[in-house]
């Protein structure tokens, strides 16, 4: 099985069937990058997950964005980003985050105020979710969040275990695009 069966399995397994999909051409000569959107896992959310950045990199992840917010707009963001991280070849792990959102997007961030999106380990779904087992190998699957300029100057002077820490303790739903900042 290749990796792109696996992390459809995976995802189908904990998400169920995908209710839309995009697709990304980075280049002519490039392989595809999908976004798979899903529905009713978590309250009034759409997840936006990738499926091809695996052609990418030899480090094997995808990412996982549940937003509550414009479906257009996310989608639009969420692309740009993707194609930053293949052009840049950008390695995501957890505490990688990116600001360019406002150059690119100001009416984004005016809207929603926020700057950057950040990426972690999955939370709100089953601890298995973040591993992608696909034969004697194994894949990583990073959940994206959008977050303020405030709360990505505080990730950079506290890190990261500081920032979830704040999120959590804040009871702060990250899902939400609108929310106000946890600073």
């Amino acid at each position: 099985m290749s990796f792109g069966e696996c992390y459809y399995d995976h995802y189908i397994n904990y998400l169920k069937d995908p209710i839309r999909r995009s697709i990304i051409f980075i280049n002519d000569n490039s392989p595809k990058i999908q976004i798979l959107m899903f529905e009713h896992v978590f309250r009034d959310c759409i997840i936006f997950c990738t499926l091809g950045l695996t052609h990418y990199f030899k480090e094997k992840f995808e990412i996982f964005l549940p937003v509550e917010g414009d479906e257009k707009e996310v989608l639009l963001v969420f692309s740009s980003i993707l194609d930053f991280i293949v052009e840049r070849n950008v390695v995501i792990e957890r505490g990688i985050y990116f600001r360019n959102i406002a150059k690119l997007f100001p009416a984004f961030v005016y809207k929603y105020h926020k700057t950057a999106i950040y990426f972690t380990t999955p939370f709100g779904i089953p601890s298995s979710f973040d591993i992608v087992k696909c034969g004697e190998r194994q894949g990583k699957i990073y959940q994206a969040i959008f977050i303020s300029e405030i709360e990505c100057e505080y990730l950079e002077k506290n890190g990261v275990e500081e920032l979830e820490t704040l999120l959590e303790q804040k009871e702060i739903d990250i899902y939400q695009l609108s929310r106000e900042s946890c600073i």
